[in-house]
């Protein structure tokens, strides 16, 4: 039997480099395919769309940068006739892939041919500006156009070598060119046994992410890399890395991790070497493992940063950066806490950055934890829980920490993959706050975070701040790997799947729409496409009624008395003792952003940054959170209009 972890997170990336196949034959694929599709709530078998998407995906797994094919190679691929598309609904039913491995011959011309246009480049005549989109881009229509993207390519490269010293300079193009060659001899192996599975993986991969934008298959070397995600703990210097193609940008120093205590690393630091290896034309994850490693051991980086002269003109420099590996249990992607006193008591700042559990200890258990121990030393009035940029985690912690602020009650409901309904109940957390509650949220927010805002906002527990939605992500998936961190991968690979969508007590579902802000405080991610509506095949959403009144329809006859019973004693209400002074709130919150000179600037650089697709971070946004300020100035008018009537009068149950 299959041991299933189940999850609420966003996916990462859709076009990985396999690193290592996953030994799969033809047969594999037409079993796995069917085992995919038997969990999936929206396609039972191979129908004319899905296989359009597989034919798309397939092209985009194979050349991501749109570096090697010319659009006539992918034509019957991204615009297919019905011959083509049946064809393929075919290969899923008879595990006979002929097309597919056409157009594996047809990638190996178009690496000869890159290859030889390689060959031509003269770095004399590169283009001294420009950048190759990492987003939207098209396959080139001809030879030259592909030639001018591939001397763009070239000199972004070279723009960024040259800021190295004269000894890794040669090094740095030698391995640019070794990158390159690896990664086309990942398509296409020599070796028949090989040639085989990798065609094979990279079927699967595409068949997957075609079923929805959060389903995807990984290859073994793929899936151990999962494990620290879920697990949240590495050993390595504790930065999250960002490819920009001319060299890794540091997009975020995990907090409490070797690089926080140990200093001189910087947002966006761009490392262009590693113990003295260049890194320009890495993969990702071959740069992660370089700077991963034994605990206490030294890594050496070498990073370019970028810095204002007198006169106010942009320069940079290299420097040489030493940091003493450890063990990274990543507190940024768990939680953080602080107090302010303000005129009515102390209000009380918790941001968990994601939904975990392992062995030791789990989101719920932390927050608990911590608010107690805060709680011991001050007269709490009230709290913002800060939920921005968190990503998801586990179904279940959501709905433990969800109970933190609520009494017994449904807190989230599950359609499954054959319309099966069922409700998942706060009847076992302890409630540690039921006075004024603030939670933030921006596009970023995803998942597991939007079971809890959205839930605390149905039951009128919480008013909800920040961008003006969500993200969107309203499915829930299971994952086929086991996170003991003993049992290997499976060699045949591993999968997530979506399973179906799930709805807060309301009724309603985040997926696509988002939740919605009560008063809306633009932060930076509002101004761009940011959500699950701008993912590729995204499911789509869905309601159901209500479920504030438990019927307990969905569990056993003999089950509900004791269920009733746990209710009676403490069971949630629908209340709108805060929710009815969001309009003062927000008129009180909109004077201050107007005549808040310092964030009305903020925001029309941040429109700036979004319209001309920069996505390097601000500096001043480095410096001033100006959503937790006016966070802040919301939970202090709350707690002044709330301790003028706090008595919590139920509202009537629609």
């Amino acid at each position: 039997m299959i041991r299933y972890l189940s999850l609420l997170f966003v996916s990462v990336s859709l076009f990985s480099d396999v690193a290592g196949p996953a030994d799969l034959e033809h047969a594999d694929i037409v079993r796995k395919a069917k085992e995919l599709m038997v969990q999936h709530p929206s396609y039972k078998f191979v129908s004319h769309e899905l296989a359009e998407r597989v034919m798309i995906t397939f092209c985009e797994e194979l050349d991501p940068l749109k570096t090697y094919f010319l659009r006539g190679d992918v034509a019957e691929w991204v615009a297919p006739s019905d011959e083509a598309v049946y064809s393929i609904i075919n290969a899923f039913n008879t595990g006979t892939f002929e097309r597919f491995e056409k157009l594996f011959n047809t990638f190996r011309l178009a690496v000869d041919r890159r290859n030889k246009f390689e060959a031509q480049i003269d770095i004399d005549t590169l283009p001294e500006e420009g950048t190759l989109p990492m987003h939207g881009l098209e396959w080139a229509s001809n030879e030259e156009g592909l030639y001018e993207r591939l001397k763009l390519l070239r000199a972004m490269q070279l723009r960024s070598a040259d800021r190295l010293d004269s000894d890794l300079y040669a090094k740095t193009l030698q391995r640019i060119q070794k990158r390159r060659l690896f990664f086309e001899s990942q398509r296409i192996p020599a070796d028949p046994v090989l040639y085989r599975q990798t065609l094979a993986t990279f079927i699967m991969k595409a068949f997957a992410c075609a079923l929805d934008s959060q389903t995807a298959f990984y290859s073994p070397a793929e899936a151990k890399n999962a494990l620290v995600g879920l697990q949240q703990r590495l050993f390595g210097i504790g930065v999250v890395m960002r490819d920009d193609l001319d060299g890794f940008s540091v997009i975020k120093i995990v907090e409490g991790g070797p690089a926080d205590r140990q200093g001189g690393l910087e947002l966006n630091d761009k490392i262009v070497a590693v113990n003295g290896e260049p890194l320009l034309g890495l993969d990702v994850m071959d740069v992660v493992e370089m700077v991963r490693g034994k605990a206490g051991s030294a890594v050496a980086l070498k990073v370019v940063r970028k810095f204002a002269d007198e006169e106010g003109n942009e320069q940079t420099k290299t420097l040489e950066i030493k940091i003493n590996r450890g063990e990274v249990v990543m507190q940024e992607s768990r939680y953080s806490s602080q107090t302010k006193d303000m005129d009515t008591g102390v209000g009380v700042y918790l941001r968990l950055h994601s939904f975990y559990q392992d062995a030791h200890t789990s989101a719920y258990a932390d927050l608990a934890r911590e608010f107690e121990k805060i709680q011991q030393n001050n007269r709490v009035r009230g709290v913002v829980l800060d939920l921005r940029c968190n990503p998801g985690g586990l179904l279940t912690q959501a709905v433990a920490v969800s109970g933190l602020f609520m009494d017994k009650g449904v807190v989230v409901s599950i359609k499954d993959e054959i319309g099966g309904l069922g409700h998942i109940r706060n009847i076992m957390t302890k409630k540690v706050w039921d006075g004024p509650l603030i939670i933030l949220v921006n596009r970023g927010s995803a998942s597991a975070s939007e079971v809890v805002a959205q839930t605390l906002k149905d039951w009128g527990r919480a008013i909800i701040i920040g961008d003006d939605r969500s993200y969107g992500k309203g499915s829930f998936q299971i994952f086929t790997l086991n996170i003991d961190g003993v049992t290997a991968p499976n060699p045949q690979g591993e999968y997530k799947v979506t399973r179906g969508r799930y709805y807060t007590v309301s009724g309603k579902s985040p997926q696509l729409i988002g939740v919605e802000s009560d008063i809306v405080i633009p932060g930076e991610l509002q101004f761009s496409e940011i959500g699950e509506k701008y993912t590729r095949f995204p499911l789509s959403t869905d309601s159901i009624s209500p479920q504030f009144e438990d019927t307990f329809e969905d569990v056993g006859v003999l089950q509900r008395p004791l269920l009733s019973r746990l209710y009676a004693t403490s069971k949630q209400l629908r209340t709108d003792e805060l929710r009815r002074h969001i309009p003062l709130l927000n008129q009180c919150t909109q004077e201050r952003l107007a005549n808040n000179h310092a964030y009305q600037q903020f925001l029309k650089k941040a429109q700036e940054k979004a319209n001309s697709g920069v996505c390097e971070i601000d500096e001043e946004s480095k410096e001033r959170d100006f959503q937790l300020e006016e966070a802040w100035n919301i939970l202090e008018d709350l707690m002044k209009v709330f301790e003028e009537n706090h008595h919590v009068q139920p509202a009537e149950a629609a």
